[in-house]
């Protein structure tokens, strides 16, 4: 049986306590920039860095935006990419519909959708030529966001379905 003197005890326990200050170090420096962690100013700053609307002083939903945007400029428009971006933005909820060759529409609840006019947006943005969304239903209601190009006015409509 080997026996470990008191300097050896005292060498490892300061190595290991030196081990996880590390570990913590590292991990805090890791969440530094990630959006999941980010607080405050920092991840305002983040929002204007990527473009993102910063409509909001909520963290949760900032983040959303941050996302959203960082996807739609990410994006190679194809129609996965789009339900990607629409599923951040929709905490993981909604689907698409192509109703043409190459229209497409989509539906989520309207609980689960914080800033439709911000998601119709990066849809645009981050579709391919020749796509074209025609909007966001909010299921369980009778609203509906209208992509302006379908409604030929200036900018995108919130719009009651009729009966």
């Amino acid at each position: 049986m080997e026996t470990t003197t008191s300097v050896e005890k005292l060498l490892r326990g300061l190595f290991l306590d030196f081990a996880d200050e590390i570990e913590t170090t590292a991990y805090k420096l890791s969440q530094a920039n990630d959006i999941n962690y980010v607080e405050g100013d920092a991840l305002q700053s983040i929002a204007e860095k990527v473009g993102a609307s910063q409509s909001t002083t909520n963290a949760e939903l900032l983040r959303v935006l941050i996302k959203g945007k960082i996807g739609a400029r990410s994006s190679n428009g194809t129609l996965k990419n789009l339900d990607d971006i629409f599923k951040t933005m929709t905490n993981g909820e909604g689907y698409l519909r192509e109703y043409a060759p190459n229209m497409v529409k989509f539906f989520v609840d309207e609980n689960e959708i914080s800033f439709a006019e911000v998601c119709l947006e990066y849809l645009r943005q981050a579709k391919a030529a020749g796509v074209k969304i025609q909007g966001i239903v909010l299921e369980n209601s009778d609203t509906f966001y209208l992509n302006k190009s379908i409604m030929k006015t200036d900018g995108d409509k919130l719009a009651k379905m009729e009966s």
